[in-house]
């Protein structure tokens, strides 16, 4: 996994942090259980998500999440994350 330096500005965890916890760790609350969301990333291959996460802070962020999932070898997701700022 990797993780760029915008991440760990958006949700206040350090690299190395991030790189310790699941994206399901982030996600304030989800409908569906882990493994479903999963299935359904996978089944779709590409599909974009809007989302609330929590910083270090306990503060929410709203973000949008787009992923992709390859499904070659063991597969892979590429997951993008942009914070939805509101003024």
């Amino acid at each position: 996994m990797e993780v760029n330096a915008a991440l760990t500005t958006i949700t206040d965890y350090s690299n190395d942090q991030l790189l310790g916890r699941s994206i399901f760790e982030l996600v304030v609350s989800t409908d569906l259980a882990q493994a479903e969301l999963l299935s359904s990333w996978m089944a779709h291959q590409k599909t974009k998500n809007f989302q609330q996460w929590k910083r270090r802070s306990g503060d929410h962020i709203d973000v949008q999440i787009s992923i992709s999932y390859f499904a070659h070898g063991e597969g892979q997701f590429f997951v993008f994350v942009q914070a939805l700022l509101h003024e």
